[in-house]
């Protein structure tokens, strides 16, 4: 039986969690807050919990602002890693995981798992060559598949947070997949004077890099 480390209780922690539970793994669920109590620190904390249970996987659901001081303890362990998406909301972070998980960053995957839904998977299977212009939407309540949740106390509607850009992104993820080459041409968003800082709706517009 494997052993999976979950790291993260919220909404998206507690599914995974019982998704791997479900596929027979024996599951070492944590949250970040009981790790990050432990007297030495939490990455005294994520340590004692690798030495105790030698996981032999790990997810990563915590804050997106939390990532590399969780990815690093079993990075350095050799122990592959499935991280939530986004990987990041600084990009200059991203330049610093990415050292982190050389170890094993060749068994290791974010959570983008809409490139791997058979319609994906058939539409990026045709011949895309005489297409000019492409459109991903989506729209979400979160309110409806996150119990006794707020947006506006979430990491998510602080401007570190990325808001909607990062928090709902996998249609980004599947136009780069689709369309290689692109680069962001602007990126408008949507607000509220109820609300002030927090990111209701977001419109990236993407086109190909011209070389040179």
């Amino acid at each position: 039986m494997a052993r999976i480390a979950v790291i993260g209780a919220g909404s998206i922690g507690q599914r995974h969690a019982e998704n791997a539970t479900r596929l027979g793994a024996e599951v070492i669920h944590a949250s970040w807050r009981d790790i990050a109590a432990h007297p030495g620190g939490a990455e005294a904390g994520l340590a004692a919990l690798i030495a105790r249970d030698w996981p032999q996987g790990a997810v990563i659901a915590t804050a997106t602002d939390l990532r590399a001081s969780v990815i690093a303890p079993f990075a350095r362990a050799g122990i592959p890693l499935y991280i939530e998406k986004p990987l990041a909301a600084d990009p200059a972070e991203i330049d610093a995981i990415s050292t982190l998980m050389a170890p094993v960053a060749d068994r290791s995957m974010i959570g983008f798992m809409m490139r791997y839904h058979p319609a994906f998977a058939w539409l990026a299977g045709l011949d895309r060559s005489d297409i000019y212009r492409a459109r991903f939407e989506i729209g979400h309540d979160v309110r409806q598949w996150r119990s006794n949740w707020r947006f506006a106390d979430s990491y998510a509607a602080r401007p570190e947070g990325g808001g909607v850009l990062l928090d709902l992104c996998h249609e980004i993820d599947m136009c780069l997949a689709l369309f290689a080459g692109l680069g962001t041409v602007s990126v408008d968003c949507l607000g509220h004077d109820a609300f002030p800082g927090v990111d209701f709706a977001t419109s990236v517009r993407l086109a190909p890099l011209r070389s040179g």
